[in-house]
């Protein structure tokens, strides 16, 4: 007779794992809750600090004459900002709608499994189109010549052919991620800007006059979820017949993925290069660092573009040609009518004023698990990334200084740490107003250069002499 334990393993190879996942946060990851929050209702901004305060946590905690006063725009926004809330960011808010992120009942800040199912779908359609296009070549006339298809059915016999025809014969049923939640700390707001083309011919751009403001996980950030494919429904016999499953492993979608990714920078890159080469010379960059962060040749690793500001070539999948794109824009009136260009727009996301990355950007490792104290470190580990992003320019060294660490800025005096010559490891006071640091953007953490004054074979204090990157 069998052992529960046999049983357990038995019934796991039958319907497939859980298989242990990880998440990194590439670039900023917007998952809307669908709220739209209000200045002076749902968040204040003071001081440079942007509060969100949920309303249906303070109002219970409020006296009948704080309740009474609600209404009274001044005195809301003192009860606002006397309130207790997790959620501050340190940004400069101008103006604009801030977006907020999707929670659990608990408050905790997560990625659905929908979600994160989404896209990998996609990846999987473009890939099944490539293969069998002729078949949805035909499927394509019938949509354009078919008067009563509208914009709202337009893809449903598409992807009917590639998935199922109903829920139950969808071979997407196979796929079966958690829902990754992630750290309270692991959400900031960033400003969004929309880039618009501004000619016909792709070279020139401008942003929309306006902002927008979503929360977001930040670069950095990582999640650990379980991922499964259920076996049962392509192996066993009976399944297999009635419903007519292709095999399905994690190679699959990682190659899937992979190099619809690809496919899809190498599109951007090319669009940014086109309307923008130097103003939006970050933003390349930051795409090109994530073009050659895919490993076609992985079968545990992939890297995938999710969620808000993906941006229509990203829902869709992009797998249409020039013609095609052509002949559905005219049925369905899809962007404006007298530019060649389509889509035009992209979300880009500003830091310092800069544009700087642009959005929904991860990296998933199959059968690979962020050890618990990692999943607070926000250190990207992906490499070389951050340094293609952000290149260090490391300045000539002043005559006669050393290298230093700043790691104080604490009054009185900021205190550094010296990292060579005879001096090294000693800690002593940085020579300099406080406010000239800030002035420079030094900060803990920040390397120098500096002098240094001794008396008897004693470091007595350094000397600012610049910047060491």
């Amino acid at each position: 007779m069998a052992t529960l334990t046999e049983i357990v393993k038995f019934s796991k190879q039958v319907l497939g794992e859980k298989v242990p996942c990880s998440i990194e946060i590439l670039s900023p990851v917007h998952i809307g809750s669908g709220i739209r929050l209000v200045e002076g209702w749902d968040f204040i901004y003071r001081n440079g600090i942007l509060k969100i305060v949920n309303q249906e946590e303070i109002l219970p905690k409020l006296s009948e004459k704080q309740l009474n006063e609600f209404n009274n725009d001044n005195r809301r926004r003192d009860i606002l900002a006397k309130a207790e809330s997790r959620r501050t960011y340190t940004l400069n808010y101008k103006r604009g709608e801030v977006l907020e992120f999707e929670r659990n009942g608990n408050g905790i800040p997560y990625i659905p499994g929908s979600s994160f199912k989404g896209s990998i779908r996609t990846a999987l359609f473009v890939e099944e189109y490539s293969e069998k296009k002729e078949v949805f070549e035909n499927l394509l006339r019938n949509i354009s010549n078919d008067r009563r298809i509208g914009p709202e059915r337009a893809s449903e016999s598409i992807l009917q052919k590639a998935f199922g025809n109903s829920p139950n014969y969808n071979q997407m049923r196979l796929i079966q991620p958690s829902d990754i939640h992630f750290s309270q700390d692991a959400v900031e707001v960033s400003e969004v800007k929309i880039l618009s083309l501004s000619s016909r011919e792709a070279n020139s751009f401008n942003y929309k006059n306006f902002s927008l403001y979503p929360e977001h996980l930040k670069i950095g950030s990582k999640g650990n979820f379980s991922l499964k494919i259920d076996e049962f429904l392509f192996k066993n016999p009976k399944a297999k017949e009635k419903l007519k499953f292709e095999n399905l492993s994690f190679s699959d979608i990682v190659k899937a993925v992979n190099t619809q990714s690809k496919i899809h920078l190498e599109k951007e890159i090319a669009f940014f290069e086109k309307c923008g080469r130097e103003s939006l010379k970050e933003i390349i960059e930051f795409n090109k660092a994530l073009l050659s962060a895919i490993n076609l040749e992985s079968d545990n690793e992939f890297i995938l573009r999710i969620s808000w500001g993906s941006g229509w070539k990203g829902m869709t999948g992009d797998y249409l040609d020039e013609n095609w794109l052509k002949t559905f824009r005219t049925k369905f009136n899809l962007g404006k009518r007298d530019f060649p260009i389509f889509p035009k727009t992209r979300r880009i996301v500003f830091k310092d004023g800069k544009p700087r990355f642009t959005l929904g950007w991860v990296r998933v490792k199959i059968n690979y698990t962020f050890p618990e104290n990692e999943l607070t470190n926000f250190t990207l580990s992906l490499q070389g990334l951050k340094e293609v992003v952000q290149p260090k320019v490391i300045r000539p060294k002043p005559q006669g200084a050393v290298e230093a660490v700043v790691i104080s800025t604490e009054p009185p005096k900021a205190k550094v740490e010296i990292l060579e010559g005879k001096y090294k490891g000693t800690i002593s006071e940085l020579s300099m107003p406080l406010a000239n640091l800030s002035n420079l953007g030094i900060k803990q953490g920040t390397e120098i250069y500096v002098t240094i004054n001794e008396q008897r074979d004693k470091v007595q204090s350094v000397q600012f002499k610049g910047l060491k990157t």
